[in-house]
């Protein structure tokens, strides 16, 4: 060894925590000393078995456990080496988020989660846990690396619950798809008869499962009678006097909104366009012959009373009206003749043509709509242009979602290959939601089921409000009018027109709510006597009928975030229920 060599001090060794991060000795005394501490720690929190493993970013849980005298175990990557489940599942887990597998029941894609849907994620976790508090926290997890852990707080349910001890907590039930997963939802709440005297389209919009043909026959007549409605109901307001709310809100759009170029557009699905609506000047309506020619028109009489008499039929047959009526007497109208009314209302609710002759039908059509009004719990929230939106079965976020307003649009996509992969759903977009100073928004509502025998669930009282950053319109295509959580909002500007009063991050809570709207206009009682109760009930029907195929093992639990939007009565009307929601606020 050379001279140099020799003066050199020898390397400084360190030691690795397995499965710890590295940890760094600042001096023999105070080593000492948080060493004889850590031990003390980590062996009181074995002793009462209060071993945890965090896979995810979750600061606020992990220092409310640290409180709490837990000690964090570490592990390397970000799945559990000793419950990293089947070789399948690990492949499934692997793929990007973009991925949409099939609609099982089982949760272990990676689609359903939305920990990304709250600003302050992307600022979490930007120190390692292991290394907070001068890597006392690693020291700890060094020292507990024999102990199982006693709790695992995973993002995904990406572990194989049979390989676990009976003691072991976790986060997450298995096959809880049937009701996280849009087309699992859809399913299950037509099961609710079964388990509840309520009915789902009392608070869950109409939804179809566009792969099967049966759902597909019944979205057509769905499609079509809400034509013949809303048809009803736009003559009983042009009669009355009442302006359409999207011809309203659309002269509210200012010219820099999301149609500028320079707007950053999110990551969507460039296969699917949002909407594609009739663009006719007011007062025509272009119908095609069969040379191809076009003539100009009003909207004609038997539009309406083609539209009476399906509404009337309707009406008729859930009154039971119909049992002792000659069945000659109702004459199903032939494919060639809805299409010809499906025009026909298209020119009118999309294009405001004129129609002939309204004035002398109005009282019946009173008549009508009230009986409609009876029977069809969503008939406040239908408007009356017949909106639908198109959702993949399996992704949250925002992604692939798509919405239109006619027919064969819809029809053309149910036999794309892209929509049979992708097993969407369509549901009725609610078209009169509560908009605050003209701006759509929902709730996010958490809840914690602890056990499924008995059902134990426990709904906090706190939730919070996510707003678009652009006027509400039903003439425009934009998502950010439409789609109100952070991970779509977060790619557009607030619009420069929108009202003071209203949060600049886009975001309040139940209370700011109930102190900046419902007070003001004298519904303060209303959160409590009306919208709580009713997001309870909703969310209460969802999990009684996911008894029977959730695998309720014990010593499992699972926090959910469910989405809401308030019609304009106030009532809650849900519109999914995610797993693994941002915990940020």
């Amino acid at each position: 060894m050379s001279p140099s060599n020799r003066s050199k001090s020898p390397p400084k060794v360190t030691r690795q925590a397995d499965p710890s991060p590295k940890r760094t000795i600042v001096n023999d005394t105070i080593n000492t000393e948080r060493l004889k501490l850590a031990r003390d720690e980590a062996e009181r929190a074995m002793k009462d078995h209060k071993i945890f493993t965090i896979i995810g970013p979750y600061p606020a849980l992990r220092e409310s456990l640290r409180r709490r005298g837990w000690v964090e175990k570490f592990y390397r990557g970000s799945t559990l080496p000793s419950v990293h489940g089947n070789k399948k599942s690990d492949k499934k887990n692997s793929k990007s988020d973009d991925d949409d597998e099939d609609d099982n029941d089982d949760d272990n894609n990676n689609d359903d989660d939305d920990l990304d849907d709250h600003p302050s994620y992307e600022d979490e976790d930007k120190v390692p846990p292991w290394e907070e508090n001068d890597g006392y926290y690693g020291i700890l997890s060094r020292l507990v690396r024999a102990a199982a852990p006693n709790l695992i707080w995973s993002v995904r349910a990406s572990y194989d619950t049979s390989t676990l001890a009976k003691d072991q907590m976790v986060n997450h039930y298995s096959r809880n798809g049937c009701f996280t997963t849009k087309v699992g939802l859809c399913n299950s709440l037509r099961n609710l008869q079964w388990f509840h005297s309520g009915c789902a389209d009392e608070f869950y919009p109409r939804c179809y499962k566009l792969s099967q043909e049966d759902d597909k026959v019944a979205f057509v007549d769905d499609y079509r009678l809400t034509a013949c409605i809303s048809f009803l109901k736009l003559i009983q307001n042009r009669c009355k006097g009442v302006i359409e709310p999207d011809m309203n809100s659309i002269l509210a759009m200012s010219s820099d909104g999301p149609d500028d170029p320079k707007t950053p557009m999110p990551t969507i699905d460039e296969q699917l366009p949002l909407t594609r609506s009739l663009t006719m000047p007011p007062g025509q309506l272009l119908f095609k012959s069969l040379n191809g020619k076009t003539s100009a028109k009003k909207v004609p009489v038997s539009a309406i009373e083609f539209a009476l008499y399906k509404v009337n039929h309707f009406t008729s047959s859930r009154d039971h009206e119909d049992i002792d009526m000659d069945s000659e007497m109702h004459i199903d109208p032939t494919d060639e003749q809805w299409t010809q009314f499906i025009e026909q209302f298209y020119a009118a609710a999309h294009s405001n043509v004129d129609i002939d002759g309204m004035e002398r039908f109005l009282s019946r059509i009173d008549e009508c709509l009230k009986k409609v009004a009876h029977h069809c719990p969503q008939y406040h929230i239908d408007g009356t242009r017949n909106i639908w939106i198109l959702k993949p079965g399996a992704k949250s976020r925002g992604r692939g979602i798509v919405v239109y307003d006619r027919l064969e649009d819809i029809l053309k996509l149910c036999s794309s290959t892209l929509t049979k992969d992708g097993k969407f759903v369509v549901q009725k977009y609610i078209e009169r939601p509560l908009l605050i100073h003209n701006t759509k928004f929902d709730i996010r509502q958490w809840f914690l089921v602890t056990d499924w025998n008995p059902l134990t669930i426990w709904m906090f009282k706190g939730c919070y409000l996510r707003f678009c950053t652009e006027h509400f319109s039903l003439e425009t295509r934009n998502q950010n009018v439409h789609l109100c959580n952070y991970s779509i909002q977060k790619h557009y500007k607030n619009n420069s027109n929108r009202h003071n009063d209203l949060p600049v991050e886009n975001m309040w809570t139940n209370q700011e709510f109930i102190d900046k709207y419902l007070r003001p206009n004298h519904l303060t009682d209303r959160w409590d006597k009306l919208i709580y109760p009713a997001m309870k009930d909703a969310i209460v029907c969802s999990m009684l009928v996911a008894q029977d195929t959730i695998d309720a093992r014990k010593n499992s639990f699972e926090l959910f975030g469910a989405d809401f939007m308030l019609g304009e009565d106030l009532k809650p009307w849900l519109i999914e229920i995610n797993c693994s929601p941002t915990m940020a606020r």
